[in-house]
């Protein structure tokens, strides 16, 4: 910048911008000068009359001349990427620091300077999803060590810290989320909490192999309508419970609206803190019963993903956390008596009080916190394994030759008749209709767990 730059020009800019009428936020864009011109028009003119070489050499730096030159460099954002200056600061492409005082204008973010505010992004982009939608935020996905996954359903745990004014609103119904390439991506909201820390899933088609894979969340639309499609967004899934607060009520709700459940007493559990927003507490006298177990069966050639979220109060007894079960032929996912996890298939009993059975278990050590289980089923492959946050910790081989009896029970905190009940806090509890990956089962406990995103400042229009 020339430190020899006529201030008078300067002033002659604000009175045409002035005659647009164009607006200008003073604290957000840099608007300055404007206002001091407004209110100390005789400031203004002693400005004018002085040389601003004279001012810098007073001043003594290149800082005197980058303050006071910026001043009158005021350009409005216009239609594009490239952000707006900094009242009297630094401005610069994709956004750029403030200066003594300034706010950054809307670039793609910057740093605060002296005194300044740390800024929004930068004028309104050219691949703006909607002029109704005042902020947008990027999500890019840590998995540069993981492997390529798709149909992904992604947790996105919101905050004002992660999107500023996101709570606004008391449903979320704003919300819109794009791919990259500007497809629209189907989500749920789990737990929307005004105020607080809300809790959303965004199922993504495909998730690279890198650190810069990235969706856009869109929101700040008070207008809008709810966009929500749950059952897209659990598509290759046969049952989701999310057991969040639409639980203690009932139907016991099914994220894909076609299995829904009761509680076994007819009366209704706790709402507790879950590893994802909430989570059923249960107390050892109810149990959540789906019904028929024909849709989780595990047929010839056939093959399930069981998952759950628990935290067990006392893990050392026999204790049922998901159960199908038909005449003794069907699946567990458990606790034992020796305080392990347990996960178990059984096929071909001979109905002998279910006492001879052709049966596999798998075990893990248990503890007393929130743990992600899978068991992975996979008859055509022969082979059963449990994993325990997010790592394999046994596989056994299984037959694929015996049938699966799925005139049963299906069941949540128990078994056939209550027996076996679970002590303990449940969440999301979901059931595959094929065998999930070892890289997919890990990347969705990082996801869980809040591990697997990264979110950049938000944008404005």
């Amino acid at each position: 910048m020339d430190s020899s730059f006529d201030a008078r020009d300067c002033l002659r800019r604000m009175r045409i911008e002035r005659q647009r009428r164009v607006r200008v936020d003073a604290l957000a864009k840099g608007s300055v000068p404007r206002v001091l011109c407004r209110f100390f028009p005789r400031i203004c003119r002693i400005i004018a009359g002085m040389n601003f070489r004279f001012i810098h050499v007073l001043i003594g730096s290149a800082f005197g001349a980058a303050f006071l030159g910026a001043a009158c460099t005021y350009q409005p954002p216009t239609a594009s990427t490239t952000g707006g200056d900094a009242g009297m600061g630094l401005g610069g492409a994709g956004g750029g620091s403030a200066g003594m005082g300034g706010s950054p204008g809307t670039g793609g973010g910057g740093m605060a300077g002296m005194g300044g505010t740390a800024g929004a992004g930068g004028g309104t982009s050219a691949d703006w999803w909607a002029k109704g939608w005042q902020r947008r935020v990027k999500i890019s996905f840590r998995n540069a060590n993981g492997k390529p996954l798709t149909n992904f359903p992604v947790m996105v745990r919101l905050d004002e810290l992660r999107a500023e004014g996101i709570l606004t609103l008391s449903s979320g119904t704003d919300l819109r989320f794009f791919d990259a390439d500007g497809t629209a991506l189907p989500h749920e909201i789990d737990v929307w909490k005004k105020g607080e820390q809300s809790f959303v899933w965004v199922k993504v088609p495909t998730i690279d192999v890198s650190d810069s894979d990235h969706i856009w969340l869109y929101y700040g639309n008070s207008k809008t309508i709810d966009a929500q499609n749950a059952p897209s967004v659990w598509t290759s899934f046969t049952v989701v419970y999310h057991m969040s607060d639409s639980t203690a009520v009932k139907p016991i709700v099914d994220s894909l609206g076609a299995h829904p459940g009761a509680w076994s007493t007819g009366s209704l559990s706790t709402i507790v803190t879950g590893q994802i927003g909430e989570a059923v507490y249960f107390n050892q006298n109810q149990f959540i019963k789906i019904g028929s177990s024909s849709l989780v069966a595990v047929n010839t050639n056939e093959a399930r993903t069981i998952e759950a979220w628990v935290k067990s109060t006392y893990d050392k007894q026999d204790q049922e956390i998901v159960w199908q079960e038909s005449q003794c032929i069907g699946w567990h996912l458990g606790t034992t008596m020796a305080g392990n996890f347990w996960g178990s298939f059984v096929v071909n009993s001979t109905m002998n009080y279910c006492t001879a059975q052709t049966d596999a278990n798998v075990e893990s050590t248990s503890a007393l916190d929130w743990r992600y289980l899978a068991l992975v089923i996979d008859r055509p492959k022969g082979s059963m394994s449990l994993y325990v946050d997010g790592q394999v910790t046994k596989t056994t081989p299984i037959d694929n030759t015996g049938y699966a009896d799925g005139s049963g029970d299906f069941t949540i905190g128990a078994e056939y008749g209550g027996a076996k009940s679970f002590l303990g806090n449940i969440d999301e509890v979901r059931i595959s209709d094929h065998a999930r990956a070892p890289a997919w089962i890990e990347a969705q406990y990082r996801s869980m767990r809040d591990d697997f995103l990264t979110f950049a400042p938000f944008e404005v229009p």
